[in-house]
């Protein structure tokens, strides 16, 4: 996948290499936290039953 390819093409700067990780990782955060708010908010939404079937 693209974040494979670029690791291994950075492999000879380590430098670049841990700043990708880093955005890598950074990127991964924001988005464990948008799904961790969209799940509190199907949890507490309050769905009428008839209407869902």
């Amino acid at each position: 996948m693209g974040l494979s390819n670029l690791i291994c093409s950075a492999k000879d700067n380590n430098d670049e290499l841990q700043v990708m990780l880093e955005y890598m990782l950074s990127s991964a955060n924001e988005l464990d936290e948008i799904i961790k708010n969209i799940t509190n908010k199907t949890l507490v939404a309050n769905y009428p039953v008839d209407k869902l079937i």
